[in-house]
């Protein structure tokens, strides 16, 4: 991302790890140590879109909004524990776009109690593109070291190798 930062950029980006995860299990994983309540789902609304809410309605508690249509992260309300103690973060996801076979969120915002800490919009987005196999290949002609190594065998550390794993078989 390109970032715009409203604030000091914050070092408690957890929310990263979600979009990182690459699994069912890893998600739900962190979003329980995270004290998201899994067993806790409703509907809601967010600025109109109609949504899945998981976790406790409270306002105090940890709580994930998921857009029911295209089943994309809304909001994400998380606990941050520094050492002045413990405040609530808020990260809404905004200005969804389509690009190949997935959906980006070009406006990301991060907020406590009503204040901005970090705002990000994404100008130019890239997806990842697949590398072309012959761009990775290894050709046996630029392999010889290897083959070299492999040859070359030293007869004394041989024997000492072979010694030192009847010491540790008796």
């Amino acid at each position: 991302w390109d970032g715009s930062s409203a604030c000091q950029p914050t070092t408690n980006l957890i929310f990263y790890r979600l979009f990182m995860a690459n699994n069912e299990k890893t998600i739900m994983a962190q979003l329980s140590k995270m004290d998201i309540n899994l067993n806790f789902v409703s509907l809601t609304r967010l600025n109109g879109v109609i949504a899945y809410q998981i976790g406790e309605t409270d306002a105090e508690s940890p709580t994930l909004l998921i857009e029911k249509k295209r089943f994309l992260p809304l909001l994400f309300c998380y606990r941050m524990t520094a050492d002045s103690g413990s405040k609530m973060v808020a990260v809404q996801f905004d200005d969804y776009r389509k690009l190949r076979e997935g959906w980006y969120p070009y406006k990301v915002i991060c907020s406590t109690e009503n204040e901005i800490m970090e705002s990000h919009s994404i100008h130019n987005l890239q997806v990842n593109m697949p590398i072309e196999y012959s761009l990775v290949r290894i050709h046996e002609e630029k392999r010889p070291y290897i083959q070299d190594v492999q040859k070359e065998k030293d007869p004394l550390q041989e024997e000492n190798i072979r010694e030192l794993i009847n010491i540790l078989k008796e």
